[in-house]
């Protein structure tokens, strides 16, 4: 997932059922190796990066700082959590560095996620949900990598 990739999310539910919005999505390792997330032991930011696209325009929560560069709050967070013995990991990705924050564990709040459901070499894909108390926008997406 390391790389620069074009990034299309789908809208399926919500306000904004129907649309979509594309961009760029830049992934890298951090620094010093996967980074630690306050509270969780069974989980680690394995990737960070940041993102271009406009999220209000599938009708999903804008949680700031799509650009941060910053490893204590980036624009996107690929976390890895460990599964249950038998399953394969799981991968989400934070949109949001205020929802990325490592010096602090959110009670509860907004959230901006996609879920990594399918991976190749070159693509993976999967399906997303946003919202502030409930899910109040779902779709599918799919990042495709891009020469750099």
């Amino acid at each position: 997932m390391v790389g620069a990739h074009r990034l299309t999310l789908v809208a399926t539910r919500g306000l904004r059922a129907g649309q979509v919005a594309e961009g760029g999505l830049a992934l890298r390792a951090p620094e010093g190796g996967p980074l630690s997330m306050p509270g969780v032991v069974s989980a680690a930011m394995v990737l960070i990066g940041t993102t271009d696209i406009a999220p209000e325009r599938v009708g999903a929560v804008n949680m700031g700082g799509l650009d941060s560069t910053d490893p204590m709050r980036p624009g996107v967070a690929v976390i890895e959590q460990v599964a249950p013995p038998g399953g394969g990991p799981t991968i989400v990705m934070r949109i949001g560095a205020e929802g990325n924050r490592r010096d602090a564990r959110p009670f509860e709040g907004s959230y901006f996620a996609l879920f990594v459901r399918q991976l190749t070499a070159t693509d993976f894909a999967g399906g997303w949900a946003s919202g502030a108390a409930s899910e109040e926008a779902a779709g599918r997406f799919c990042a495709v990598r891009v020469s750099e």
